[in-house]
């Protein structure tokens, strides 16, 4: 039926029927146009989506790193604290032993001074 228009003498007919096609291409190249802007807005979405996933997972490794660091400041400080805690009673001990030769030394002063009296 195309053929007999575009073959048609009728002038008018041709020029309908080139219209109603030219409509239809419109159509199509709208729709295309549009499929084009939906596609781009999903690819910079996807994008953004991409973005964000990175940024999670840089932000997880910083916090794992700084869990990290805090564990091995801890076990620093906790072994610090070990080592005050030895050198304090290394520091007991010693003034205990001070304390014993303290007395012991003031005893052989009395001693002395009872048998010089003597």
């Amino acid at each position: 039926a195309r053929e007999q228009i575009l073959n048609c003498p009728n002038c008018e007919l041709r020029e309908t029927d080139n219209q109603r096609v030219r409509a239809r291409l419109q159509e199509a190249f709208r729709a295309y146009r549009e499929t084009v802007a939906k596609l781009q807005e999903k690819e910079a979405e996807c994008e953004q989506l991409k973005t964000m996933v990175a940024e999670k997972a840089e932000f997880a490794a910083l916090q794992e790193a700084m869990a990290e660091e805090a564990n091995k400041s801890a076990a620093s400080m906790s072994h610090k604290v070990l080592d005050c805690d030895n050198k304090l009673w290394a520091a007991s001990l010693k003034q205990q032993e001070l304390e014993g030769e303290i007395e012991r030394l003031q005893f052989e002063i009395m001693s002395l001074s009872d048998f010089s009296a003597d």
